[in-house]
């Protein structure tokens, strides 16, 4: 076995491709080098299985090291693997002075690790930002929050230009931060206060001339930041009020979508502005709309409304309110390289039929393709919108946090109750493989150098040849 294990450490070393974030290079799910096993067989190809504590973040790959974070008891923990063998090589425990609010689906390690290949960063909205070396040395670490988002944060960092960014959308304050990766320091911070809570990862955009760009779904509009400044350049309005999937780059094209319940048919009524509001509603007269003064029709919704949990809707409740209720879920794709308000210029399709609540979308040779909660997959055309097939993954209907990979012209959807499908890619997919893990998972699969690495809840698993 050691010199199994010797010899897999050389293999990789002499040609090792990497995974340094939430999905892969710039979020795009893409495996990397050669392709995958044509079939994942537990009896013939596992490579190795190594039990791991609980957490939805998903695999983060170096040369050697594989690192994800995960909740053990009440400890929040960082934990590197060995690439060749899975065997543990450390785990740090990162401070919790406090257990924020989260969705019973989410938990408290959401947020996948981000590397340069040397160094590891996490975050975990209980505490903050912490930066490890490979070998698990602390280099540094910044307290962040608290945040007020009823779900939890669960956005992920990435890195570029020598930068750590970081979302921190909540529903009183929202930013999105750069720090100096090698220090912690803040470089620039980018008020985001026209948004309230999401959950999708920054992707970056690369202009021909021009700074490279940071793109990100927010409530109600996709948005373009520059990664030197933090100025926000453009933004195309259209998305739900609670996006929680990465942006997709292909074709020239930001594919990003919003999904939440409520928002599959066209409103059936608006309501009016606050100062209308107020002198219809506000019976009492202190300027603020009290859940008995609200419509019938809203009150159970109230909570949902109140941003700031103070029992009554001010201004930025009300427009919020507004925002929300005439909102409908679509999946949009938005040419890149505009200025300012892009919407009426730039939005070359809007898809709304059976799209993901958490799983992004994956763009993979001219095809966009999403999965929805039931194991409802289907394929677009990138450039048109054009539905190429819908249909339904048999054997895997659970929900879908772990969004779409594809690599050596298949597709890789997995669902919660740990269902691998594999599907050729195509206008016309078909379903190769359903493997099933008898453990569930939240993570996004992994796809490079022939290797297939799966994170469930109770272990990592990793098929080669």
């Amino acid at each position: 076995m050691r010199l199994l294990i010797l010899l897999m450490t050389l293999a990789l070393g002499a040609h090792a491709s990497e995974w340094l974030q939430f999905r892969g290079p710039n979020a795009a799910g893409l495996g990397q080098a050669e392709a995958p096993p044509a079939r994942l067989d537990p009896e013939t190809n596992l490579l190795w299985k190594t039990a791991v504590p609980p957490g939805h973040s998903s695999p983060v790959i170096t040369q050697d090291r594989i690192f994800l974070t995960a909740i053990d008891g009440e400890g929040l923990w960082t934990i590197a693997l060995d690439r060749a063998s899975g065997q543990e090589l450390w785990r740090r425990q990162a401070p919790r002075p406090r257990q924020e609010q989260t969705h019973k689906e989410n938990n408290a390690a959401a947020a996948s690790p981000a590397s340069d290949g040397s160094t590891v960063y996490v975050f975990f909205g209980d505490y903050g930002l912490l930066a490890y070396s490979a070998d698990g040395d602390e280099l540094w670490r910044l307290p962040l929050g608290p945040f007020h988002n009823q779900m939890g944060m669960s956005a992920s960092p990435i890195l570029v230009d020598g930068k750590l960014i970081l979302a921190l959308d909540d529903d009183l304050h929202s930013s999105m931060i750069a720090l100096d990766k090698t220090n912690g320091e803040m470089l620039w911070r980018a008020d985001r206060a026209e948004f309230t809570r999401s959950f999708g990862t920054p992707v970056v955009y690369r202009p021909a001339e021009g700074p490279a760009e940071i793109l990100i779904p927010g409530a109600f509009q996709l948005a373009g930041y520059s990664a030197e400044t933090g100025e926000k350049l453009w933004w195309a309005r259209g998305l739900c009020w609670q996006p929680k999937a990465v942006a997709a780059l292909g074709e020239g094209m930001a594919y990003a979508h919003c999904w939440a319940a409520g928002g599959d048919a066209p409103p059936e009524r608006t309501y009016p502005g606050f100062a209308e509001a107020l002198a219809e509603l506000d019976a009492n007269h202190d300027g603020a709309i009290a859940k008995a003064e609200l419509y019938p029709d809203l009150q159970k919704n109230f909570g949902g409304f109140d941003l700031d949990d103070d029992k009554k809707l001010g201004e930025r409740d009300w427009a919020y309110l507004q925002a929300k209720t005439s909102s409908q879920n679509a999946l949009m794709a938005v040419r890149l390289g505009g200025r300012g308000d892009v919407t009426d210029t730039h939005v070359a399709w809007t898809h709304r039929k059976s799209l993901p609540n958490v799983a992004s979308p994956l763009v993979y040779d001219g095809v966009v393709y999403l999965v929805k909660d039931g194991g409802i997959a289907t394929a677009l055309d990138a450039q048109t919108g054009d539905v190429l097939k819908m249909g339904r993954l048999p054997e895997a209907m659970d929900k879908y946090f772990a969004s779409p990979v594809a690599a050596g012209g298949r597709v890789y959807f997995f669902d919660a109750s740990g269902v691998l499908t594999v599907v050729n890619a195509g206008a016309q997919w078909s379903v190769l493989q359903t493997l099933a893990f008898g453990e569930g998972g939240n993570a996004t699969p992994a796809l490079l150098d022939g290797r297939v690495y799966i994170r469930t809840q109770e272990h990592v698993y990793c098929f080669g040849e």
